[in-house]
C-alpha cells in the first residue's frame, strides 16, 4: 500500500480492529466548506503513542493543536488524513467499525474527486490512429516507454476527462455526515474483538486504581454518551452499566478486571506502559505498583510515549 507517496505494509485485521476502535472512541468524519473529506483524531501528550501508530498504520501526519488555555491541562495533538487518504483510511476500517460506521460508511463512498483518466489520440499523418486510455497503455502498444511516448513527433491530441463529484452533491454528504453525528447508532453487534476494545479504551477508557478498606483494586472503565457501546462492552467482558449526568458508565473491577485487562494486554498501545504495571498488582505489592502508575502519569515526557516502545508482554498470560 503507497501512502502519501510511502509505501507502507498492508495492516492486520487486529491492527485495523485496533484502528476501529481507538477510532470509534476519539475520532471524527467531517466535510470541510472545500468539500474535502477529512478524519482526524485528537489525544493529549499523555497518549501521543496513538497517534503515531495510527501514522504508522495509514499514513498522514501529527501535529500539535493550539495552546490548552489554562495551564493545568496538558497539550494536544492531532493526527489527520486529508482527500483520498482519507477515503482510503474509512475503506479499510469500515468492515471493523461499530460506533461510528455510518459515518465511515458515507466517508468510504465518498467520491476521490480529482482523478483523471487521459485518452489519447496518435495519427500517423496517413489518416490512420490509435486510441488508448492512458500513455502507458499507448507506450505498451507501441513497444516504448512513456517518455518516448511523449516525444513522439506525430501530432496526438490528450483529452482529460475528469470525474468527479458535484459541490452540491459533496455539501450534500457533509450535512449527512453532521446529521449522522447527532443520531444513536443501534447496530451494535454481540461481542466486541478485544483488539477493538483496547483501541476504544485506549482512546476513552480509563484504568486506575481504587482503595477500600481491605487494600487497592483494578477498576477499567469507559464513559459513552449512549449506551449502546457500553452494554456491548459488558457483554463481551463482564462489569456492569451504570447511567449519570446523561452519561453511560461501563465498569469492571477486581478478578473479572485482570481477565479482562490479561485479555486486552496484547493490543493496547498508549496505555500498554500503565497496564503492564497494574497486571503485576498483588496483596504485597499494592502500594509500590500505585506509585509507579502515579509516577507514569507524571513523568510522561513532552513529546509523550514513542510508538511500539514499551515492556514486553508476558506469554503466559491467557487470551481471550
Amino acid at each position: 500500500m503507497s501512502v502519501m507517496g510511502i509505501q507502507r505494509t498492508m495492516p492486520t485485521v487486529e491492527e485495523l480492529q485496533w484502528a476501529a476502535g481507538f477510532f470509534d472512541g476519539d475520532g471524527c468524519v467531517f466535510c470541510g466548506h472545500d468539500c474535502c473529506l477529512r478524519v482526524s483524531v485528537e489525544q493529549a501528550v499523555t497518549y501521543k503513542a496513538n497517534l503515531l501508530e495510527m501514522s504508522r498504520l495509514f499514513g498522514g501526519g501529527v501535529a500539535t493543536c493550539a495552546p490548552p488555555k489554562h495551564a493545568t491541562r496538558n497539550q494536544k495533538y492531532r493526527w489527520r488524513l486529508c482527500g483520498d487518504d482519507a477515503i482510503r483510511f474509512c475503506q479499510m476500517v469500515e468492515p471493523h467499525a461499530v460506533l461510528k460506521r455510518p459515518q465511515i460508511e458515507l466517508g468510504a463512498r465518498f467520491e476521490k474527486g480529482q482523478t483523471r483518466r487521459c485518452a489519447v489520440t496518435v495519427t500517423d499523418g496517413k489518416g490512420g490512429f490509435w486510441q488508448t486510455q492512458t500513455l502507458s497503455a499507448m507506450a505498451k502498444q507501441l513497444g516504448c516507454t512513456r517518455e518516448t511516448v511523449k516525444e513522439l513527433k506525430v501530432p496526438f491530441t490528450v483529452t482529460l476527462q475528469k470525474q468527479a463529484m458535484s459541490k452540491e452533491d459533496k455539501l450534500q454528504v457533509r450535512n449527512q455526515l453532521m446529521e449522522l453525528k447527532k443520531q444513536r447508532h443501534a447496530d451494535i453487534p454481540d461481542c466486541l474483538p478485544p483488539a477493538y476494545t483496547a483501541g476504544f479504551l485506549d482512546a476513552d477508557g480509563c484504568l486506575r486504581l481504587r482503595t477500600r478498606r481491605t487494600g487497592r483494586y483494578l477498576v477499567i472503565s469507559a464513559n459513552q454518551k449512549h449506551d449502546a457501546i457500553t452494554r456491548a462492552l459488558m457483554r463481551t467482558h463482564g462489569g456492569s452499566v451504570s447511567t449519570s449526568n446523561k452519561e453511560s458508565q461501563w465498569t469492571v473491577q477486581g478478578d473479572a478486571g485482570f481477565r479482562c485487562l490479561h485479555c486486552l494486554m496484547p493490543y493496547f498501545v498508549g496505555k500498554l506502559p500503565q497496564a503492564q504495571l497494574l497486571s503485576t498488582l498483588t496483596p504485597d505489592n499494592q502500594d509500590e505498583v500505585a506509585a509507579k502508575v502515579t509516577a507514569l502519569k507524571m513523568h510522561i515526557p513532552k513529546e509523550g510515549i514513542p510508538a511500539g516502545v514499551a515492556l514486553p508482554v508476558d506469554s503466559s498470560l491467557p487470551k481471550c
